[in-house]
């Protein structure tokens, strides 16, 4: 809902071209809830396979950032810049940024939404025993790529006042 209401209100003053990852096909009456505020949009299906791989092979990135990322719809995504070329990406959430990062536009906007560190070190209070040791790991990588992804976008968004103070 909060991707929708940014598109919605964001298309009163500029030219929507939507890009979005999906773990499945997304529901044509999604496409069409949002088609009005859009000029352009493309969707690109990751399977699982594809995130699972991912994950093994980027161990450097969070898990999170890791499972959504794909060089063949970086390459999609390349391909439907080269067409619309936007004067700005926005970048909805941090797992995304790996994608945004890559790009030869700017500014950047990178809408947080929340420290996913933070919510990781939350979880870690609350998780099952099996659950500490992975949510441990996905805290330190994420603590690291806030950090390191910050000086990539121009423009940052986050919630809440705690959040912010955190990234």
């Amino acid at each position: 809902l909060r991707a929708f209401h940014l598109i919605r209100h964001l298309s009163n003053h500029f030219d929507i071209c939507l890009f979005a990852i999906n773990e499945e096909t997304p529901r044509a009456s999604w496409v069409k809830e949002v088609s009005p505020y859009c000029i352009a949009i493309k969707t690109v299906v990751i399977s699982k396979f594809q995130s699972l791989r991912s994950m093994l092979l980027r161990h450097h990135i969070p898990f999170q950032s890791a499972y959504f990322y794909s060089d063949a719809a970086q390459q999609s995504l390349n391909e439907f810049v080269k067409e619309y070329q936007p004067d700005v990406v926005f970048c909805h959430l941090l797992r995304m940024s790996e994608y945004a990062k890559r790009l030869n536009i700017e500014p950047k906007v990178l809408d947080y939404m929340d420290a996913f560190s933070k919510g990781m070190e939350r979880m870690q209070s609350t998780s099952s025993w099996w659950l500490k040791i992975p949510s441990r790991i996905e805290e330190k990588r994420l603590l690291k790529y806030e950090e390191e992804i910050f000086d990539r976008f121009q423009y940052h968004i986050i919630i809440s006042e705690q959040d912010r103070a955190h990234i």
